[in-house]
């Protein structure tokens, strides 16, 4: 169910969490699976799958029937957060440091699952696992437009990133570009999606900029404190480096944006672009949305964590879309009680909630109710938009 309005949520007298239980949410295309706790028994441990913890903290893995989580965390006990909650109980097979948690699930084809897990000390590590049809795109996946990859080096940041392109095969026709923050590792669930509403005539003709989370050239993701502190401002935190934030900053904004202006003929007008970020990176694009209102018309912020945000965008010509899943209670209240506040202060805040948890599922879907309902924005007030069937 779409929260347009967000009279039903925002201004009824039920608390935010009971409001919250009488959405009837729509269902994603890739599906978040229902699933239960199960036993973890050692025999599971596959020497395979768990081999891969060298290159990452988390790994998750099918076998007979039950997704796998292993984490090494030396320190507390470990817990899970997203679509798998709970406790990682410590796994006794002669390896150090090594926790684990099971769980029965209805059916993981085309799932795309977010992990996360976290300790007392903060973020331990991040897998996502992908059904098995959710695999890589086929090459003619695509029918409206094409992926390309591009390396690009700031000359005035000196960040090099690898980003993912989705643009239409005729460019000319695109009136608007859509920035999507740590997408470029895996863009193909997204990309296929919008490529199916521009198809079908839903949307006109969109570029998107997939940025990565780590460097994206590299199989190896940037430290953990380093994005963190290029997508958090606080420097009373422990650890962020304020300057890293204002490079990460730069790139954006000094770099990127106006190269890929100049290249596809896109985004002079502000109406034109839009910042979307997810999970970690929705804190960065309501920052912006507050202290950059120049640089684009709509900013989507889903899955919002509970962050610090210093001051909330509070202009009406600021469009905010929000939204996260109804099987991600903790961060769909935390973005909804923002997106309340920012009606409060006088801005423009839409809140949208989808049947899914903390997933990449979830967010394909919550971003392109964005694009869609910004189509219909524009075609509103005189901006155009895609040809009806």
């Amino acid at each position: 169910m779409k929260v347009a309005a967000l009279s039903a949520l925002i201004f009824a007298s039920l608390p935010i969490a009971a409001a919250l239980a009488d959405v009837r949410p729509t269902s994603a295309v890739l599906l978040t699976p229902r699933v239960r706790p199960a036993a973890f028994p050692k025999s599971a441990l596959i020497p395979a799958e768990v081999a891969k913890l060298g290159e990452s903290p988390v790994v998750a893995y099918q076998h007979e029937g039950k997704l796998f989580i292993v984490a090494r965390h030396e320190g507390a006990e470990p817990a899970l957060s997203g679509t798998f909650r709970g406790r990682l109980q410590r796994i006794d097979d002669g390896l150090a440091n090594l926790w684990g948690a099971a769980f029965e699930v209805d059916s993981l084809d085309r799932a795309i699952l977010d992990i996360i897990v976290t300790a007392d000390a903060g973020f331990v590590g991040y897998f996502q696992f992908r059904g098995s049809a959710a695999g890589p795109m086929p090459v003619d996946a695509l029918r409206a437009g094409v992926m390309v990859r591009q390396t690009v080096t700031g000359a005035q940041s000196g960040l090099t990133r690898r980003i993912a392109i989705y643009r239409p095969r005729n460019s000319s026709r695109s009136s608007r570009m859509m920035y999507v923050l740590d997408l470029a590792e895996s863009p193909d669930s997204f990309f296929r999606r919008v490529d199916a509403l521009i198809y079908e005539q839903v949307i006109s003709p969109v570029i998107i900029i997939a940025l990565p989370a780590g460097d994206g050239i590299s199989t190896v993701r940037i430290s953990d404190m380093q994005r963190r502190s290029e997508l958090r401002l606080q420097e009373r935190v422990s650890g962020l480096n304020p300057a890293v934030y204002r490079r990460y900053e730069q790139f954006i904004f000094d770099d990127l944006a106006p190269a890929l202006t100049r290249e596809y003929q896109v985004g002079q007008n502000r109406e034109q672009v839009a910042f979307v970020g997810t999970s970690a990176s929705a804190t960065w694009v309501l920052h912006q949305a507050r202290h950059r209102p120049g640089e684009a018309g709509v900013w989507g912020a889903f899955s919002l964590p509970n962050n610090p945000v210093d001051r909330l965008p509070d202009n009406a010509s600021e469009r905010i879309f929000m939204g996260g899943g109804a099987f991600d209670l903790e961060y769909t209240v935390n973005g909804l009680a923002k997106c309340t506040e920012i009606l409060r202060l006088g801005g423009d805040c839409r809140f949208t909630v989808v049947n899914a948890g903390h997933s990449q599922s979830a967010w394909d879907e919550l971003i392109a109710d964005l694009l869609i309902n910004w189509e219909d924005l524009s075609t509103r007030e005189g901006g155009g938009g895609a040809v009806r069937p």
